[in-house]
């Protein structure tokens, strides 16, 4: 496999786009933080290791040849919304995905856009209590979206 000489930075760049430490990028690929530090300095992996890099969220086609394109086409928004979701703490993501899951359901119908907040609100407030019991935070988790400084309905 030929890898040019700039893949040791993309690999770190494409870290840094996870949130991921290099001991965390390491632990998902099966190699010690020393090895990754090698890969960021210049060392090329083997496949197998591309492979697991590939399957933990790395765009691979960046890593091996610099380029962003994708087999499918998304919009900026698109690319907006994802990278805000993926720097998100998982309180917001879970309220996120279920207020999609409610809107984009077509057995439940629904007529304006009130019961849409009411429902996301439902949602939010379960997530949140399964959260605090799984994890025994004392602090609530609450997503209002009928508090306008949330993106709420005014």
């Amino acid at each position: 496999m030929n890898i040019d000489s700039q893949f040791g930075e993309r690999l770190k760049i494409e870290r840094k786009r996870l949130n991921y430490s290099q001991q965390a990028a390491a632990d998902l690929v099966g190699v010690s933080r020393e090895m990754w530090g090698k890969y960021e300095r210049g060392s090329k992996p083997g496949a197998d290791v591309i492979k697991k890099m590939s399957v933990s969220g790395f765009n691979v086609q960046y890593l091996l040849v610099g380029e962003h394109t994708l087999a499918v086409e998304i919009s900026v928004e698109e690319i907006e919304l994802l990278d805000k979701f993926r720097l998100s703490p998982i309180q917001a993501q879970a309220a996120v995905l279920n207020l999609l899951d409610i809107t984009s359901k077509r057995e439940q119908k629904l007529t304006s856009t009130e019961n849409v907040y009411e429902a996301a609100n439902n949602h939010s407030n379960l997530i949140a209590a399964q959260k605090r019991a799984k994890y025994g935070d004392d602090e609530p988790i609450v997503l209002d979206l009928n508090n306008p400084s949330l993106g709420g309905k005014k």
